[in-house]
């Protein structure tokens, strides 16, 4: 099997309404890139092209580029200019057979990330106008009291209720010390939208997972950093679990494991804990959860991979 790696140009010569037929495209074996140095090849390829794509060429031609596609475990579509990213598609299938599915944009030229909504009824075939979630200031990048990164994977969470509810949850960090998880609904499938903070959040918190259950009970899990003690040697978060058994209209909170220190986490660039965590609804009632723990829980490594059941009550 061989890969095709292509990025068509669209010149400014070109119409950019045209797809642009690429009659050589790069062949890719896929054993050149299975390992560190090929991967940074192929990357640094690919953004070679990009960065043409951007600037033109010397003699002044202006650039245009529509790049969409995976790189490494996102999903990114970019438009030229390069102002406007989106990522994170969340897929779901409402009851009805309509999917709908829950992407991020970050539109840089306006310093806005959003979380945005799109329904198709037809198995995908056309999809309906995006519908605005939520919209807030892209922020600066966020440390703590040393200069080390926080997390900020921004990625949004989704879950559909027996009734066809959909919720979404997503983190909204201001500092260091302050942060909420807000939490989206929509009762019409996707068409209109409501959104709060999930009560009794208010340190740093990051990495919302959500699910429901059989009978329509809400559970969030996810880290803060309400532990944490700024100055000592420790960066300690802990993971928390909620749950709503009233539609969101009230929430009780358990702390799942922790604290766990991020300081001892190999990767402060992948948000410490790695990207996804997870939490699924079980047959009857609970919940199943995935999160990544740090020292002094970990034993196999500088992470572990941990999971626990969480019951109703």
């Amino acid at each position: 099997m061989k890969v095709v790696a292509a990025f068509a140009l669209i010149l400014a010569a070109c119409s950019s309404r045209e797809l642009l037929t690429v009659e050589d495209p790069d062949i890719i074996n896929p054993g050149a890139v299975n390992s560190p140095a090929g991967a940074s090849a192929l990357f640094s390829g690919a953004i070679g092209q990009f960065s043409f794509a951007i600037v033109g060429d010397a003699g002044g031609t202006e650039g245009q580029i529509l790049v969409s596609g995976s790189m490494a475990d996102e999903l990114v579509n970019s438009e030229t200019f390069p102002t406007r990213l989106e990522y994170e598609l969340r897929a779901s299938s409402l009851q009805n057979g309509t999917l709908l599915t829950v992407f991020g944009r970050a539109d840089i030229e306006h310093g806005l990330g959003q979380i945005y909504a799109a329904r198709s009824a037809d198995e995908g075939r056309t999809w309906q106008p995006p519908v605005l979630i939520d919209s807030r200031p892209i922020r600066p990048e966020i440390t703590d009291e040393t200069g080390a990164h926080l997390p900020d994977s921004a990625f949004p969470s989704t879950a559909v209720a027996p009734d066809g509810s959909v919720y979404v949850a997503i983190e909204d960090n201001t500092s260091a010390r302050s942060g909420t998880i807000d939490l989206a609904r929509s009762r019409d499938g996707g068409r209109t939208w409501t959104s709060a903070p999930l009560p009794g959040v208010s340190a740093f918190a990051f990495q919302p997972s959500i699910a429901v259950d059989s009978h329509g009970t809400i559970g969030v899990t996810w880290y803060d950093l309400r532990n944490d003690r700024p100055g000592d040697a420790a960066l300690s978060a802990d993971v928390w679990f909620a749950q709503s058994a009233d539609r969101g209209a009230s929430w009780r909170q358990a702390h799942v494991a922790g604290p766990t220190n991020l300081r001892t986490a190999p990767l402060p660039a992948h948000n410490y804990v790695g990207e996804y965590q997870g939490l699924a609804a079980l047959p009857g009632r609970g919940f199943a959860a995935i999160f990544t723990l740090a020292a002094p829980q970990a034993r196999n490594g500088p992470t572990d991979i941990f999971f626990a059941r969480i019951g109703p009550g």
